[in-house]
């Protein structure tokens, strides 16, 4: 009896679910306030990428939550704003000191977004955008807000399949006859799993700090788990018509 209640209790513990949290700011080395997204200038656009290739997504775990936070954020003026936020697959990652942080110029003084809509051309070829949200302050430097973005379902959805892409490869460097200089190339035999977030500023929000929580779950194997279940079910059923006999 002891032996199986342990059994019951085991499975029962498999069945529940592990969640982690992780919090990932930006940072590029030699960006003061690349933690700011540079303030999100009108004429620039930002793509914020992230490696998950070490959070094992498709072997057991997936990613069940997600909630983006923009601190003190207000535009600079009350003039009327826009702020595009959307996923992206495949970011652009750069070389290692870049940390998938990536600044574009957006000579585009009207209202639309320079990672979608008419805008495919900026892409590279086979990468996608999924439109999360688009922030407006109403009333500009009178109030400064914490913006905060929850995923919903099927933003976590689409999140989930842009991660299961390769999105690029680690770097490492090598030598360069032609140039007689170390070189970043992609390490082939180290694929990422990437995905990443673009902001499009169609005026300038100033803020203080930017972070992404991604909350990923470990789902066990569920055929395997049921019929361990099953099998203790039994077991208990047994063990009790013996006990009324």
């Amino acid at each position: 009896m002891k032996l199986l209640s342990t059994l019951l209790l085991t499975v029962a513990t498999a069945v529940s679910a592990v969640a982690n949290t992780i919090t990932v700011t930006p940072y590029r080395s030699g960006i003061s306030d690349s933690a700011k997204l540079k303030n999100l200038d009108h004429y620039q656009a930002v793509s914020w990428g992230f490696d998950l290739t070490g959070l094992e997504l498709g072997k057991g775990w997936a990613i069940t939550g997600a909630k983006l936070t923009i601190k003190q954020i207000y535009n600079w003026d009350k003039n009327y704003n826009q702020l595009y936020i959307d996923l992206i697959d495949n970011p652009t990652w750069g070389d290692a000191t870049k940390k998938g942080l990536n600044f574009f110029s957006d000579k585009n003084d009207g209202w639309s977004d320079y990672f979608l809509e008419n805008n495919k051309a900026n892409l590279k070829k086979g990468q996608d955008t999924y439109r999360l949200t688009v922030y407006e302050d109403k009333d500009g430097p009178k109030t400064k807000e914490n913006f905060v973005y929850n995923f919903d379902a099927d933003d976590l959805l689409k999140f989930n399949a842009f991660v299961k892409t390769v999105g690029g490869y680690d770097q490492k460097k090598v030598w360069d006859n032609t140039l007689k200089k170390n070189v970043w190339v992609d390490d082939l035999s180290k694929p990422r799993q990437t995905v990443g977030l673009t902001f499009d500023a169609d005026c300038h929000f100033y803020n203080n700090g930017v972070c992404f929580d991604i909350t990923t779950t470990y789902v066990p194997d569920t055929a395997a788990t049921l019929g361990l279940f099953g099998a203790a079910v039994v077991g208990l059923a047994l063990l009790r018509r013996r006990s009324a006999r």
